[in-house]
């Protein structure tokens, strides 16, 4: 993360995935799971467009990245989820 923008790059397999959006704009929603027994997803939202990120993480390494991120600058999104 730079101090104008976050940088993610991702690689699955053969899929490649990368995606840089300004930091002002960019929010981290936090969807918990349907019950306490799923892990919850942690996405970058901008503009529309999303990108889930800590997929291969624990609970633990997400709460971490989480608050690494909020404490770098980066804003959480409002729940909009009904």
């Amino acid at each position: 993360m730079e101090p104008d923008r976050i940088s993610v790059d991702q690689r699955q397999g053969s899929t490649h995935q990368a995606i840089s959006w300004p930091t002002a704009w960019t929010r981290l929603r936090v969807d918990p799971g349907p019950s306490h027994w799923y892990s919850p997803r942690l996405f970058l939202v901008y503009a529309g467009k999303q990108q889930e990120i800590g997929v291969g993480l624990n609970d633990e390494e997400k709460q971490q990245l989480m608050r690494s991120l909020l404490d770098a600058g980066l804003s959480k999104a409002r729940n909009t989820r009904s």
